[in-house]
């Protein structure tokens, strides 16, 4: 299911584009962000990314639910500092497509990079347990380092599991991250 890939289909999208063009940008920032995610956020990990005030993120996406229906309400979670935090996802697939494709790919890799900081923060000790989490948004952030590190943790975590289909795959983008760093840094010798 994860390899189809899901198409927005023409007449949506000019719809979905208006739906998301009244909004502020505020909360445009917030969807923008959820759709980096790909998955259900805790409202504390999105108020620290987008560098703004807990409540007014959580007041922002309950709007957002209720209102505008744009997003769902997964709940809440506890913190590691003990705040109870409600957790929120796009109510859609297609508007989180939309979201990503709109988003230049310097901005994606961006907000990949910060959602990245931000959870292996949120993690700290435990930041191995989602290692697969923090390599792909670090992959996507293009930071090669923080990628290379969290998809070498990824494997071991897989192989445990005894999914070693899902090892082999992180292996494979550790390697192919390093052959990639290796033939950069050989095209920069031969300048």
């Amino acid at each position: 299911v994860g390899e189809i890939e899901l198409s927005v289909p023409a007449s949506l999208r000019p719809l979905i584009e208006q739906h998301i063009g009244r909004l502020t940008l505020e909360e445009q920032r917030i969807l923008e962000m959820l759709s980096v995610a790909g998955e259900e956020v805790a409202v504390a990990i999105l108020a620290d990314c987008l560098e703004e005030a807990l409540r007014v993120v959580e007041e922002r996406c309950e709007r957002l639910t209720n209102r505008e229906q744009l997003l769902r309400a997964y709940g809440s979670e506890k913190q590691t500092d003990g705040t109870i935090t409600e957790r929120y996802g796009l109510s859609h697939a297609l508007y989180q497509q939309v979201l990503y494709e709109r988003l230049s790919e310097s901005r994606r890799a961006r907000l990949h990079q910060r959602l990245g900081e931000v959870k292996e923060g949120f993690y700290a000790a435990h930041a191995s347990e989602h290692a697969a989490e923090l390599a792909l948004h670090f992959e996507r952030g293009q930071n090669v380092t923080r990628a290379l590190y969290y998809f070498s943790q990824a494997a071991p975590n897989a192989m445990q599991r005894y999914a070693y289909r899902e090892a082999i795959e992180y292996f494979t983008k550790a390697i192919g991250i390093l052959n990639e760093k290796c033939h950069r840094m050989a095209v920069r010798r031969r300048a």
